[in-house]
């Protein structure tokens, strides 16, 4: 009976070790989460996709471009400006520069973004339809029916330019 009793009070033990290293391995692995994962930092053109789309388009007619921002990153979400100050539109057709949403300074100057990993944002721009060359194009002329392209560009490189021809009809 003294060696049942023995081997008993042996199981036991061994049992309540294996239970405390159980749990200390889980809390030794719950320290190990990688936390620099979630902190953010500055998007880079490896990271954002973007793309830039025409939603409307009929000559005499205001353009609305809808622009996404994807962070494609799987370790870091990254921050992004997304005003005029930095994003840039240019709208040409064949060599000739027909109009830079910078210039009119449409929206507001700095909209910071925090992109999530895997995260898609979309900024909407509008261009006025008129032509200038020399920026904005409020006073000149409406854009006539033909091909364009429209080209956004970030001044600070955060993330990857992007172009897409369209058609005013």
């Amino acid at each position: 009976m003294g060696a049942l009793a023995a081997l008993l009070v042996v199981a036991l033990a061994v049992g309540i070790r294996f239970v405390i290293s159980r749990l200390n391995a889980h809390d030794e692995a719950a320290k190990e989460v990688p936390s620099d994962l979630y902190s953010p930092v500055a998007c880079n053109p490896n990271m954002v996709e973007t793309t830039i789309k025409p939603r409307n388009a009929a000559a005499g007619q205001p353009v609305v471009f809808d622009v996404t921002l994807h962070n494609k990153s799987t370790t870091n979400p990254c921050y992004i400006n997304a005003g005029w100050s930095n994003l840039q539109v240019n709208v040409t057709s064949g060599s000739a520069q027909v109009a830079s949403l910078a210039v009119c300074k449409a929206g507001p100057e700095n909209r910071q973004l925090l992109l999530d990993r895997n995260y898609t944002a979309s900024v909407r721009l509008t261009w006025h339809g008129k032509a200038s060359a020399s920026g904005c194009g409020n006073s000149g002329e409406t854009a006539k029916a033909g091909t364009y392209v429209a080209e956004l560009t970030f001044q600070d490189k955060t993330a990857a330019a992007a172009k897409e021809s369209f058609t005013l009809g």
